[in-house]
């Protein structure tokens, strides 16, 4: 039976010493494709939050550009098979259902500041699990209603996210 894709989301993988790379989650009936889609401090967000009001008003007109960049990036995507954008970075990832032991989707500890709204924890057998960050309300509702259908029940969702 032809792989079905059933959606997709916004997330963000953080490493330990970077400031993080951001994916659109593609998720299928048999598991989730992770495409780079950039970084998450594109646009010189680092550099124009040191300038106070006037680098607000210019980190907005950056952030505009870089998310039409994302947008027309992600529409070169429609029509590749998740086995195309899977190959096409390095950085790119998999995660199999079949080899899924737990996911679970909770609370962001630092949402009240306007930070990252949930977390996406996934649990695979016999490696470290692997978490990531959902920034917006968008992304959350996006995910829980793929997540689910995708995942079949498997996927514990915080009851905080639902409300």
């Amino acid at each position: 039976m032809p792989e079905q894709k059933i959606g997709s989301f916004e997330a963000l993988k953080t490493a330990t010493l970077s400031s993080g790379i951001v994916y659109q989650a593609y998720v299928s009936d048999q598991r989730i494709v992770a495409v780079k889609t950039g970084g998450q401090l594109d646009g010189g967000k680092a550099i124009t939050a040191h300038f106070g009001a006037l680098g607000a008003v210019v980190g907005y007109f950056l952030e505009k550009r870089v998310q039409k960049k994302r947008a027309i990036l992600l529409a070169s995507f429609d029509g590749k098979s998740l086995d195309e954008l899977l190959l096409q970075n390095p950085k790119n990832f998999e995660v199999r259902f079949d080899g899924l032991e737990g996911a679970e989707l909770k609370k962001g500890r630092l949402s009240f500041f306007g930070g990252t709204k949930a977390n996406l924890i996934l649990s695979s057998t016999g490696q470290k699990p692997l978490e990531l960050q959902l920034s917006t309300k968008t992304a959350v509702t996006a995910a829980m209603g793929v997540l689910e259908q995708g995942l079949q029940g498997r996927l514990k969702t915080d009851p905080k996210l639902k409300s």
